[in-house]
């Protein structure tokens, strides 16, 4: 197994907790890596496609998960905020009635 495929599981297992910040510098690591491991094959090795193929599914698969989660993020921030004015019912109007005795 070689660095790229070491990298490739540590931008899954980044991405798959939702750890975005985490998954930046293993994402730029893995295409530093895939960069030197593509100048070590010749362009016409069957070797060399497999590395690209495998790049862009994760690619795909990691701007997918994004998305997921940004629309995850984006529905639990609406519910937080509808649900907003009911949290505290502000004293506004002061005590409408009175006790006398």
């Amino acid at each position: 197994m070689n660095r790229v495929n070491l990298n490739d599981g540590r931008l899954r297992d980044a991405i798959a907790r939702g750890s975005f910040e985490e998954a930046q510098p293993v994402l730029r690591d893995f295409a530093w890596e895939l960069a030197a491991l593509l100048k070590t094959i010749p362009p016409a090795d069957p070797a060399a496609l497999a590395a690209l193929r495998q790049s862009a599914d994760l690619l795909e698969w990691a701007r997918r998960m994004a998305c997921a989660g940004r629309a995850r993020a984006s529905t639990e921030l609406s519910r937080l905020s509808a649900a907003l004015p009911y949290r505290e019912i502000p004293d506004r109007l002061g005590a409408t009635w009175r006790l006398d005795g």
